[in-house]
């Protein structure tokens, strides 16, 4: 049998510009441009009708079939203009899209097309049949392109002609039609970052809410895969041919939509398409007052399950057909609150989305996910150092909680009130507990399984931790941090020759990905790699921006550049008090390292909670005082250390 070459696509150039619509990639002089679907499907539609009146009914259907003009209309308005501002295109006088008033639309500028020679095992066996080889190099006018689309006779013979072999061959139709529908079925699904059509960037949050909400809805329904909102996210402003996300993600179909809000209106528009094919396989609108946000997103969910068959529990559905009414005020300052969560860079910014938090609970106290989010952001402000254990536990647990009482079934609230249990009371067991109550409720959720992967490894059960860690790398497999944390765990076993090779990679994928680095330059120091350590700590202290003590330390000899850079850090009096036990232990400062590790204890510093299995306090373990802080961090009894040894600790 003769393998078939796949055929080569064409590639159009008009002015500046070339466009390759196989892998939706649009460049001038040379540089990519970033360009969301939409407009991109515009455009290669406008192309392959040069100089031929496209009318906005045409686009309209193409783009979003099945839904009425009038609910399009924004859409289409916003796609053009954002197409027009991606080639520098002025409607007024056009270099490149004509506008026909009350119409539609013209291309109007020159058109190359150019396809590359590359013959194919097909074309020759249409030259033995006699048949007409295409031309194996092809430039022309686009003008004369054959038909982009078969015709509908054409496609109705064809049918025909398969169903007539079918039948000779003795295939049963039935059974054929079972087979295609099983290999449509979905098992795992992404949903697409909504797109704002509200002509006001200022909504964006709004509608990075509603892309939120229904991915946790479809992620509680536990029968199929949904992957996270963090990888998904990656394709809000450049999104890729859908074969493309299919192999990034690993999924068999997505949703994407946009959503309109004007006044007191919101107006969704929301479609299933098939990964492996770019099927339309549902399409749906949704129009409801602000107030009723929490229907819209209800109702989408649940439409978007009865069309993939998901199981639906008839707690889930009772849910979903209640009547829910947000303060608009309220659910504005929370979703402002879960943007700059979710997109945070620095702690500022979580103080930020603290105090938006704040709003919508003190506008609606019985806001459960404002709350939930309060909770999740004193977490992270501990765990970052910016805010002492003794503050952070509390508060988090508190607003945990509160958020708790409101929504017993909220599996985030849960997940941070394990985190608060296990990082600042150091309560091992309602840890366990609470964590195993999250993942409960929501199974998709990779962050609660990274986390608990991290709390599982803290205890030294590795096989544990690895397996959650790998679900949640399936659950969100763009995530650097899940990435990264496969080599801590790595470096927690002492395999630090695998913890490097990881790091290694991540930092192929982002070079400036701070956590990576910080891993990656103590384990050089446990592997004895004194240089390579020296030079990675070098380059963290320069993404922090440390620019005075960098340029003291290039007058210091190289032997000396590792002991040098650690104390340089040191003598900033920046680090916190683990940390410092950390660099003080690598520096051989035994009693000063202890002397931290008490201070960091009497601040309940989160990081208490991986003195067992770090392996830099290797040297300290025999000592009286390193187990007494063992016992106070009441690590579970009977806990062995990586190295093998059991640490006999009894609760407080």
């Amino acid at each position: 049998m003769l393998r078939s070459i796949p055929q080569p696509h064409t590639i159009y150039t008009f002015g500046p510009y070339r466009v390759d619509f196989d892998s939706y990639e649009i460049q001038k002089h040379g540089l990519r441009l970033r360009m969301q679907n939409q407009p991109v499907r515009i455009l290669r539609i406008l192309i392959e009708r040069p100089g031929q009146l496209v009318t906005r009914q045409e686009l309209q259907e193409e783009l979003w079939p099945g839904l009425p003009a009038a609910e399009t209309d924004d859409g289409l308005n916003s796609s053009m203009k954002k197409l027009r501002e991606a080639l520098g295109d002025d409607a007024g006088k056009p270099l490149y899209i004509e506008t026909v008033p009350r119409k539609g639309y013209r291309f109007i500028a020159p058109v190359q097309a150019e396809k590359p020679a590359q013959a194919t095992a097909e074309e020759g066996m249409r030259a033995g049949r006699g048949e007409a080889a295409a031309n194996p190099v092809a430039a022309h006018s686009v003008g004369a392109l054959p038909e982009a689309r078969p015709k509908k006779r054409f496609l109705l013979v064809s049918l025909a002609a398969v169903v007539a072999a079918s039948i000779v061959a003795g295939v049963v139709i039935p059974k054929y039609l079972r087979r295609a529908e099983a290999a449509t079925a979905i098992h795992s699904i992404a949903v697409l970052p909504f797109e704002n059509l509200s002509g006001d960037a200022s909504q964006d949050y709004f509608a990075e809410g509603l892309t939120d909400a229904l991915t946790t809805d479809l992620a509680q329904l536990g029968t199929i895969k949904v992957i996270s909102r963090a990888s998904a996210s990656h394709y809000k402003t450049n999104r890729p041919p859908l074969r493309q996300i299919r192999e990034d993600l690993g999924v068999d179909a997505v949703v994407e939509g946009t959503l309109a809000r004007s006044s007191d209106i919101v107006r969704v528009n929301a479609r299933l398409i098939g990964a492996g094919d770019d099927r339309n396989l549902w399409a749906q609108s949704f129009v409801r007052d602000t107030g009723d946000i929490l229907s819209l997103q209800d109702d989408l969910a649940q439409s978007v399950a009865d069309r993939i068959q998901a199981t639906i529990s008839p707690e889930m559905r009772v849910r979903f057909n209640e009547a829910h009414t947000v303060n608009v005020a309220a659910y504005e300052a929370y979703l402002s609150g879960m943007h700059d969560l979710n997109y945070h860079r620095t702690n500022n910014e979580l103080r930020k989305s603290l105090e938006e938090f704040d709003q919508a609970t003190a506008l609606d106290a019985n806001l459960a996910a404002a709350f939930a989010g309060k909770a999740i952001t004193y977490n992270l402000l501990g765990d970052y150092d910016a805010m002492r254990g003794t503050e952070a536990g509390p508060k988090a647990k508190a607003a945990a909680h509160r958020a708790l009482a409101l929504d017993p079934s909220l599996a985030s609230a849960h997940a941070a009130l394990a985190f608060a249990l296990w990082k600042y009371d150091w309560d091992w067991n309602e840890a366990e507990a609470e964590f195993r109550k999250s993942l409960e409720l929501n199974s998709n959720n990779g962050h609660a399984h990274h986390i608990y992967a991290v709390y599982l490894a803290s205890r030294s059960d590795f096989a544990g931790a690895e397996q959650h860690m790998h679900k949640a790398l399936d659950l969100d497999p763009l995530s650097m941090i899940v990435r990264t944390n496969l080599g801590w765990l790595r470096y927690f076993q002492r395999d630090y020759a695998g913890a490097e090779a990881a790091f290694l990679e991540v930092l192929k994928l982002d070079p400036g990905f701070l956590p990576a680095h910080l891993k990656l330059w103590i384990t050089y120091a446990e592997e004895g790699k004194k240089e390579a350590a020296a030079k990675e700590l070098q380059n963290v202290m320069r993404l922090y921006g440390h620019r005075e003590t960098l340029e003291k330390l290039g007058k210091v000899k190289p032997a000396m550049q590792y002991e040098a850079t650690m104390q340089a850090y040191l003598d900033e009096r920046i680090l916190s008090a683990y940390e410092s036990a950390r660099y003080l232990a690598l520096l051989g400062k035994k009693r000063e390292a202890l002397e931290a590790l008490k201070e960091a204890t009497e601040q309940r510093s989160p990081w208490m909670v991986y003195i067992q299995i770090e392996p830099v306090f290797d040297g300290l373990r025999d000592t009286g005082e390193f187990r007494e802080l063992v016992k106070r961090a009441n690590f579970p009894e009977s806990q062995a250390t990586p190295g093998g040894r059991q640490v006999a600790s009894k609760k407080e």
